[in-house]
């Protein structure tokens, strides 16, 4: 089977490695291709290793996006713990003290639109 393989119509290199290929093209078609750069190998590896960055970022593959993610769920888990506990508190105080409390005339008839 043929190993499949890519060529620039720019600089008319052919490419074997899937690897190399992409450092070459880059990683979209908005990408410019390496041999339009002037360049050192090195400074496109880079460039192309930041034009990945906002796929990664987007991605919930990253760690920092994991993490944070991670906390505002237990932040959001200890908000509603918290706003249960003062409401089992407002019940237990409604009934402690609710011989003692009377309702005003106008809130126990029901009203009709």
């Amino acid at each position: 089977m043929a190993r499949k393989q890519w060529r620039c119509y720019h600089c008319d290199e052919l490419f074997s490695n899937l690897r190399c290929a992409a450092v070459h093209f880059g990683a979209d078609e908005s990408a410019t291709t390496a041999c339009l750069l002037s360049h050192e190998r090195h400074l496109v590896e880079h460039i192309r290793n930041l034009e990945n960055q906002p796929t990664s970022y987007r991605t919930e593959s990253d760690n920092v996006l994991k993490s944070i993610m991670a906390l505002e769920a237990d932040h959001r888990q200890a908000l509603m713990r918290e706003e249960e506990k003062g409401f089992t508190r407002g019940l237990c105080a409604g009934r402690r003290y609710g011989s003692q409390v009377t309702m005003p005339a106008s809130l126990e008839t029901p009203t009709r639109i």
